[in-house]
């Protein structure tokens, strides 16, 4: 392979993928690349780029467009650029011809086939069209599975999409990294009980896919006796919500604060009905208290039934979440095992210095170009 000095680098900064996109931009900044140009995909491009009609159909499409029409108004001669890093495949759609040509790296956290998986089992819950359903079909045959084949280096959020990568696109495991995201703030010990109840957390902006409404549900008078419930959200909805016994709402906190919060609680509730792997709940992990998750995504990597915490079947029940934080509140030895086992989880799988290690093998620098082959040895 070529040596790499002119990098192009197309990230979302939207929601959770602005979290990632800034860890990945602090790796690519700290190489020797003769120039890097960041190509975002923001909350400016809404605003800037009005596709046509016919694109508004499909979220995929609509962002596909918006970063073609950037990608034209900004990059005057993509022939500079030795390398391409891609954050998101919905991203890559207008780059075909691009791809074919560069060395790729493509960050991702789902795949088509793992995000039209998960938003059809939670269809009954949150709308998602035929439509959608259909156009992610014919655009995985047409584009996604073309794009992939071209693709140098995935750095794969889960093992979830490592294994939709290779029984779904048949991409060789020797391309496929798994990164987790990174914790700065992991904890060097675990969560300490900080009074008689159970502390229980919620953090989640987007109340309806998080689950938010039926945790109010799981969360009656005999769960009050025994524990004190925050819900953290800025979602519109919450302020409207009624004051309720052992229930503080708090509209949202800057993340240090969360993180803060985080320590002192004893358990994290996790409810989503969809998400691929919940940045909050890695960072709930790294905290070293306990969770309890719905088996919405990935979320089985990082919560392990009766180990750290509780992970429950998608159409688990109000009553079932209620009897494990009832049940939970009279057994203190295991809610310190629980803490433990976070703690040791994230100690292996979310540590920055493991992250950084990983990257230092597979991203180009000037000084050291390593080959996919060499990625397994990671």
């Amino acid at each position: 392979m070529k040596q790499i000095n002119n990098v192009l680098c197309v990230f979302t900064r939207i929601l959770g993928g602005e979290t990632f996109s800034k860890i990945l931009e602090n790796h690519i900044n700290a190489q020797d690349y003769s120039k890097v140009t960041y190509l975002d995909y923001d909350a400016a491009i809404y605003k800037k780029y009005r596709p046509p009609f016919y694109f508004r159909f499909s979220d995929v499409l609509q962002s596909a467009w918006r970063i073609n029409k950037k990608y034209k108004d900004t990059i005057s001669d993509a022939r500079e650029y030795d390398a391409v890093f891609f954050q998101a495949y919905d991203l890559t759609l207008p780059f075909l011809s691009l791809i074919k040509k560069k060395y790729i790296v493509l960050s991702l956290d789902s795949t088509p086939m793992t995000a039209l998986r998960h938003n059809l089992k939670a269809r009954s819950v949150l709308p998602y069209s035929h439509f959608n359903a259909f156009c992610t079909h014919v655009l995985n045959i047409l584009l996604y599975k073309r794009i992939f084949k071209h693709i140098d280096v995935f750095l794969a959020r889960t093992e979830l999409v490592q294994n939709s990568l290779i029984n779904d696109y048949g991409i060789s495991e020797s391309k496929i990294l798994v990164t987790y995201l990174p914790v700065e703030s992991l904890q060097g010990d675990m969560s300490r009980k900080s009074s008689p109840r159970l502390n229980l957390l919620f953090a989640g902006n987007d109340w309806k896919r998080k689950g938010g409404q039926f945790l109010l549900d799981v969360f009656n008078d005999a769960c009050a006796e025994v524990a004190h419930l925050t819900i953290v959200s800025t979602d519109q909805s919450v302020k409207s919500l009624p004051k309720r016994r052992g229930i503080t709402f708090i509209n949202g906190l800057p993340n240090a604060e969360l993180m803060s919060t985080m320590a002192q609680s004893d358990v994290f509730l996790f409810p989503s009905w969809r998400d691929e792997l919940g940045l909050v709940l890695c960072e709930a992990v790294a905290q070293g208290i306990a969770v309890f998750a719905r088996e919405s995504g990935a979320q089985g990597e990082f919560v392990h039934d009766d180990i750290n915490g509780r992970l429950f079947e998608f159409a688990s029940t109000v009553d079932e979440w209620r009897e494990a934080i009832l049940s939970l509140a009279m057994d203190e030895n295991r809610l310190e095992m629980y803490k433990q086992n976070s703690l040791k989880l994230a100690t292996q799988k979310l540590a920055p210095s493991r992250f950084s290690e990983q990257l230092k093998h597979v991203l180009p620098t000037p000084a050291l170009n390593v080959s996919p082959s060499q990625i397994q040895s990671a």
